[in-house]
């Protein structure tokens, strides 16, 4: 067999892969939905390069599920890790400019600085400057980071129960499916507690209410609720 014949074998069979995730969109419509969400607090991100990091924080949400609709399991885990360090970047660098302009000069964006227990984009030092109400908060987001990246981590290092979970071929796989799902939705809710803790005190009303439906699912906090006017205890 030649390698054009083998490589379009393999595209066959992620093409209909891609046909069966066709028949349940819903996967792709929150995909869709949450790289929406992030392209409006974008939107009022203050800086310029804040806005590229925030935007290129949807685009890697958007490929990342593509990448798993074609069956392509570890690469959209890998992509999904990506984003959760992509986004925290963004908020740890806003307050960190001489670490960006390093970053931009080919750094590397080591996790272990941008979720430090200490002074990360989750500690309670970095919350308490910028949004005090939230700081008892920090301790419960911080670990929820933590354990969100150790587990797609395992998907990027290829830990060795990782393939026997992803396989070694071509083949649809409902349970990476639920695993990616689950993993969109807390790296969705860690990214905006972030923007929250950095920015929502300083955004203007007319920004609020740009990004007010983006983070509603963040308005169980009360100190998030309030910042829209909403009231600070729920009967």
């Amino acid at each position: 067999m030649n390698i054009t014949t083998y490589y379009n074998q393999l595209n066959s069979r992620s093409q209909e892969i891609f046909q069966e995730a066709l028949a349940y969109p819903q996967l792709m419509s929150k995909a869709h939905s949450i790289a929406s969400d992030i392209s409006f607090l974008a939107e009022v991100a203050p800086d310029i390069d804040e806005k590229t990091m925030l935007k290129t924080v949807c685009a890697q949400i958007e490929s990342s599920c593509l990448a798993l609709s074609l069956g392509l399991y570890r690469p959209a885990i890998g992509g999904l890790r990506l984003s959760l360090e992509l986004g925290f970047g963004c908020i740890y660098f806003s307050a960190n400019k001489l670490a960006h302009r390093e970053w931009l000069l080919n750094g590397d964006l080591k996790w272990s600085v941008i979720n430090s227990d200490n002074d990360g984009a989750l500690s309670q030092r970095f919350v308490k400057a910028f949004f005090p109400e939230l700081s008892e908060k920090s301790p419960e987001f911080l670990t929820r980071a933590g354990l969100l990246y150790r587990s797609l981590s395992e998907y990027v290092h290829g830990n060795s129960d990782t393939w026997v979970a992803s396989g070694l071929t071509l083949t649809r796989n409902d349970s990476l499916r639920s695993f990616y799902e689950e993993k969109l939705d807390e790296t969705a809710t860690l990214i905006k507690f972030a923007f929250c803790c950095r920015y929502l005190k300083i955004l203007s009303i007319l920004e609020k209410d740009i990004i007010h439906s983006a983070i509603a699912d963040l308005h169980y906090i009360s100190a998030v609720r309030e910042q829209f006017g909403g009231p600070k205890d729920i009967q």
